[in-house]
């Protein structure tokens, strides 16, 4: 074999020597790579998660604020509504609850506060009675019954209302 030839061999082989080693440190950086991603994918999927729990709080939160507006609205507007009953002094022992809504009600009933203190309440008739705007039901109450009574639980409902509808309005003595 001549000197060219023996040339050329060891040229092939540091060739192929180079390219064996830039094949093995590719292949390397390749697994490097790879590892990296699978990493970069598990900390991808912990943020989506992340992300996920923190919307169902923020949307949870906002539902909350968004139920306490509107529960604050109804308690606004019903400040702005004329009350259905107005408590009121006649003379006397007499007292009214007239009908201020501006439509007709109903009264089903009335509690007293406390339960045994009915005693200390006159009534001419039971409340349970149809009563249009303007109109009241009258009751006396003397001295012991004022320091008895704490206050009236009035049941009532709007004329048009069915049946199975029922408020009821606070009347403190």
């Amino acid at each position: 074999m001549d000197l060219a030839a023996l040339i050329v061999a060891f040229g092939v082989l540091v060739v192929s020597g180079v390219a064996a080693a830039a094949a093995v440190v590719q292949a390397r950086h390749a697994g490097d790579a790879r590892r990296d991603a699978e990493l970069a994918l598990v900390e991808a999927r912990k943020a989506r998660d992340d992300v996920q729990d923190l919307a169902r709080v923020s949307t949870a939160a906002f539902v909350r604020q968004a139920e306490a507006q509107e529960r604050a609205n109804e308690i606004e507007e019903a400040k702005m509504r004329p009350h259905v009953w107005t408590h009121r002094y006649v003379s006397g022992d007499a007292y009214a609850i007239e009908n201020t809504s501006g439509k007709d009600v109903v009264i089903s009933g009335v509690d007293i506060d406390p339960d045994d203190a009915s005693q200390w309440l006159g009534t001419p008739s039971l409340p349970e009675a149809l009563y249009e705007p303007g109109q009241s039901w009258r009751y006396l109450l003397g001295e012991s019954g004022k320091h008895y009574i704490r206050r009236l639980v009035v049941h009532w409902r709007f004329a048009s209302d069915s049946d199975d509808v029922d408020h009821t309005t606070i009347v403190s003595i």
